[in-house]
């Protein structure tokens, strides 16, 4: 990640799941067989589908249920293990296109980020619901939030260097609120993503950021 240390502020990462990985290679081979299992079927039926269960997931991991709750102790530990391999690699696919448009300028930069979304809400659509989803777990829940504050410390470190401007953490904060807001507004109205929201979205943004940058040149 670019930027300077004063403009990232402290680090954050991800939070850990719910159980550490088993220490012998072959319990850590079983939990991400259910893992895998559990992202596939989240994929295909979403968070809150009856198909979703301990025992569907055991099925398709090909392992018992008595084997799952070693590793788990219920259905929302895992829906938060998937969710923190969805965020890693989301955060992986988005940070790779905002840094490459990064050194080019700001507007291409939040044009990058926002089509890396678009990209993969569209390629994840069960777990995109999951991602949208206020009733959530409490580890889901910190997942989300987490992966926020880092996505703004990264723009924040970018912003500074590309405009010489520290615009603050709030004003990167609101940004992503914004664009969470039009994203889950997009995909709700369209499994595809509605067009002209997500055309407003890139609109509103520039917008929003152009603003604050004329300010502080004043």
């Amino acid at each position: 990640m670019s930027g300077s240390q004063a403009a990232q502020g402290p680090g954050l990462s991800l939070p850990a799941s719910a159980l550490p990985n088993p220490p012998q290679a072959r319990g850590r081979r079983s939990r991400d067989r259910v893992i895998a299992a559990a992202w596939k079927l989240l994929d295909e039926h979403g968070a809150h589908s009856g198909e979703v269960t301990v025992r569907a997931i055991a099925a398709a991991a090909n392992v018992s249920t008595g084997s799952i709750y070693h590793h788990f102790a219920d259905l929302d530990q895992i829906i938060a293990a998937v969710a923190e391999r969805y965020v890693a690699e989301m955060s992986a696919t988005v940070t790779a296109a905002r840094d490459v448009a990064s050194r080019q300028s700001w507007e291409e930069m939040v044009d990058a980020a926002l089509v890396g979304y678009v990209d993969f809400f569209r390629r994840h659509a069960g777990l995109r619901d999951l991602w949208f989803d206020e009733y959530g777990s409490s580890g889901v829940v910190e997942l989300h939030r987490a992966h926020r504050e880092r996505i703004a410390q990264e723009l924040r470190g970018n912003f500074t260097d590309l405009t010489s401007v520290d615009l603050g953490p709030v004003v990167h904060r609101v940004a992503i609120a914004i664009a969470g807001s039009l994203f889950e507004l997009a995909f709700r109205a369209d499994p595809a993503g509605d067009a002209q929201v997500i055309t407003e979205l890139h609109r509103t943004l520039r917008g929003f950021y152009r603003e604050r940058l004329e300010a502080c040149a004043q």
